[in-house]
């Protein structure tokens, strides 16, 4: 960059002007060398990305590749967009470390660099990471550690593949040592083995109980205190010289506690030693001579004989110090016996039908409850659902202490109001309309406070009864309903006493009476509202279109979502039909045929030539006027042959003269022109000529564009007629013909 670009930078918090200044510098440096390819290697904390991308588009050929070091998250990149480096075949590599950016650059095709090279860039890296003197903490070291084995051993095995030597790793150092009883995530275990390479431990775990395995740690440090009492007591203290005095140390110590290793083994099972301290005097001239003395060492590793069959490998920076388990204190005058399981507690409040509760999915009403398996049935206040759930789940309204008191005592118990119309069905009842029992009787309030389902019924419907008119028999042998409400069907029961009045007469005064009140729902039919689809249709039924899948017809249209069933006719299954795919507008469009343009001259499968004038992009009609027989064809794509260089009847310019195209010969590809001037026919091919004018675009004759529009957009009202999708052709007179 410059100052400029930096400026900019700071003032508006944008890139680009960055990404500018590199390519602007990166294309001085392509003026100088034109005939080298150039690899750009960059990071992607500042625009360089942006910039490799501005080399790629304006050197295409000088530029060879772009490898970015991650050193912020990749999409945070400036100018990150897959989307548009997938459309232009942009491919920049990003890497974590050197080796793994090398190994790309030695294994793409051709490589940028020999194996040598990949084998020296892989032994400076790792140079360079041992030179590093100090790292943030440990775990940062050892995940740059983890990252940088990771690339080498990947260019490691190439390496060994084509005959190479490899390069050493970075070796980790052994934390925890073999025998120590270390926490894991799978639990506690113990040290077996260390792989410095990839910083991994042997372990083999101890999923024996907790308390056998505090009772096993406790023994295991009497063992190695018992140990190191017997193996490092000095009973006497000589004077020997100095060159001898830590030889002589050493091999008394350690026959001493191997003996007494021996006697505290009880069994077959390994013993790991003792780690020893890593502080110990160095001479005996530092003893005092007072007699036996005990040498008190710093305890750093819980040794135990414990000998697990589990085995695993854990990663070091998941291993972590343990420390003695801590068994539970148990209350024995409060609890006869231990239990993992609390205590049963008891109902905070009852569970009544018909109350609201406080459920996970919201507000409910309690519906029934089973106190065997303590499961409550609910339903949802506000939206219908019914859920079946424990009895913790559930928890009361918090209403407040005085809003709780108040609306017992505001509300009164429902009381339903009394109807003297029996509720019993099958009761005879004499309607104006015949005869006839109670089919469908309303609710008794008892009977409503125990059914749930038939209360919900009553509450969210009409209070209708329905009666059975069994003096009236319809097609099917059945007896038609009569719906009214109860306090009709209470009126009519009453009049025991007067005779039926039924008649033609009275049911047309009572039908013409009453029709807005009983009949009507059931006479009349309200038109129902127009429908008015979500989604507009752009393509119309039979359309031709091309997707991804090939090309395709048009089937059916869905308005609520947008999608079009399309009968792919490119291809066919096994059985001899046709897939079917189910695509959106923005996934098709209108097919073109193939190689053709508008505007230009196509030949079509009727034998006849003419200017492709425009193709139709809700059905895929293609439009081709034919100016010697003064015809317009509506035509599919696949009835269109290709394009051509000339349709008949059209001027053309060749090494002779001009003239004009009187035939086409598709078998040998040839034209037959007509020269004008002289009563001469040239025989030439498609390269030996040139078409005069642009089609129908720059026609202005009696069957030019002018003709065209006017044909199309503006005809008579007399000339206005239907027109099918299907193939067809109209002449200049307006009649139409079909083309099977």
């Amino acid at each position: 960059g410059d100052l400029a670009s930096g400026s900019s930078f700071i003032a508006t918090n944008d890139f680009e002007p960055l990404a500018q200044k590199k390519y602007d510098n990166f294309r001085r440096f392509v003026s100088i060398y034109p005939e080298f390819q150039h690899v750009f290697v960059c990071d992607n904390g500042q625009g360089d990305v942006r910039a490799g991308e501005m080399m790629f588009d304006g050197f295409p050929y000088e530029f060879e590749g772009l490898y970015v070091h991650i050193v912020t998250g990749i999409a945070k990149t400036y100018g990150f967009d897959p989307s548009r480096w997938h459309k232009k075949e942009f491919r920049p590599f990003f890497f974590r470390a050197y080796p793994e950016a090398a190994l790309h650059a030695a294994t793409r095709y051709p490589p940028l660099i020999r194996l040598e090279g990949l084998y020296r860039i892989c032994t400076d890296s790792v140079k360079d990471f041992e030179q590093i003197k100090q790292f943030p903490s440990e775990a940062v070291k050892a995940e740059r550690r983890a990252e940088l084995n990771q690339s080498v051993w990947k260019a490691n095995l190439f390496l060994a593949q084509h005959g190479s030597k490899t390069v050493e790793l970075i070796k980790a150092e052994q934390k925890w040592a073999d025998g120590e009883r270390v926490r894991t995530p799978f639990g506690i275990a113990i040290v077996c083995g260390f792989n410095p390479d990839f910083d991994l431990y042997d372990v083999e775990l101890d999923w024996r109980p907790l308390d056998v395995q505090a009772k096993s740690i406790d023994t295991a440090k009497t063992k190695t205190k018992a140990g190191v009492r017997k193996g490092k007591t000095l009973e006497t203290v000589h004077e020997i010289d100095e060159g001898d005095d830590d030889h002589a140390t050493g091999r008394k110590g350690t026959q001493e506690v191997g003996e007494s290793t021996a006697e505290n083994q009880e069994d077959d099972t390994p013993y790991y030693p003792f780690v020893e301290s890593r502080s110990s005097p160095s001479r005996q001239e530092d003893v005092e001579d007072n007699g036996p003395q005990e040498i008190n060492e710093p305890e750093e590793a819980i040794i135990d004989s414990f000998h697990s069959p589990i085995r695993a490998q854990v990663g070091g920076s998941s291993i972590t110090k343990l420390t003695a388990p801590v068994l539970p204190k148990i209350d024995k005058r409060s609890s006869k016996k231990f239990s993992f399981f609390p205590p049963p507690q008891a109902e905070k409040y009852p569970i009544p039908i018909g109350e609201e509760c406080n459920t996970p999915y919201g507000v409910a009403k309690v519906l029934d409850y089973r106190k065997t398996n303590e499961v409550v049935a609910v339903e949802m206040v506000g939206w219908s659902a019914k859920a079946y759930l424990q009895r913790s789940a559930l928890k009361p309204v918090n209403k407040g202490l005085l809003g709780s008191i108040f609306q017992r005592l505001s509300l009164p118990e429902p009381v339903e109001k009394k109807a003297d119309f029996p509720f019993a069905e099958g009761t005879k009842i004499s309607t104006p309309f015949g005869s006839g029992k109670l089919k469908k009787p309303i609710v008794s309030p008892k009977k409503k406070r125990q059914d749930t389902a038939k209360r919900q019924q009553a509450d969210h419907g009409y209070r209708t009864v329905s009666i059975s008119l069994d003096s009236w028999k319809l097609a099917d042998g059945s007896s038609p309903l009569l719906y009214c409400t109860p306090e009709t069907a209470k009126m009519w029961k009453e009049r025991k006493g007067e005779p039926s009045i039924f008649s033609l007469s009275t049911l047309e005064s009572l039908m013409t009476s009453s029709r807005n009140i009983l009949l009507d729902p059931f006479l009349t039919q309200k038109e129902a509202p127009p429908v008015v689809p979500k989604v507009k249709r752009y393509f119309e039924q039979a359309a031709a279109v091309s997707t991804e899948f090939g090309s395709g017809v048009v089937r059916s249209f869905r308005p609520d979502d947008g999608f079009y069933e399309v009968s792919l006719v490119g291809w066919k299954l096994a059985n001899g039909s046709h897939p079917t795919a189910y695509l959106r507008k923005d996934d098709m469009r209108t097919l073109m045929a193939t190689g053709c343009q508008e505007g230009y001259p196509v030949l079509t499968k009727l034998g006849v030539s003419g200017t492709l004038a425009s193709v139709e992009p809700t059905t895929g009609i293609h439009i081709v006027t034919v100016p010697s027989s003064r015809m317009v064809c509506y035509l599919q794509p696949d009835c269109i042959v290709g394009p051509l260089k000339a349709a008949v009847g059209e001027d053309v310019s060749t090494a002779f003269g001009e003239g004009k195209v009187m035939y086409y010969d598709q078998e040998n590809d040839t034209y037959r022109i007509k020269l004008n001037g002289w009563n001469a026919l040239l025989y030439a091919k498609s390269d030996t000529f040139e078409r005069l004018g642009e089609g129908i675009e720059d026609r202005d004759g009696p069957f030019g564009v002018k003709w065209l529009l006017s044909f199309l957009f503006f005809p008579s009202e007399s000339s206005i007629t239907t027109r099918s999708r299907s193939n067809s052709l109209v002449s200049g007179s307006q009649s139409n013909r079909s083309v099977s």
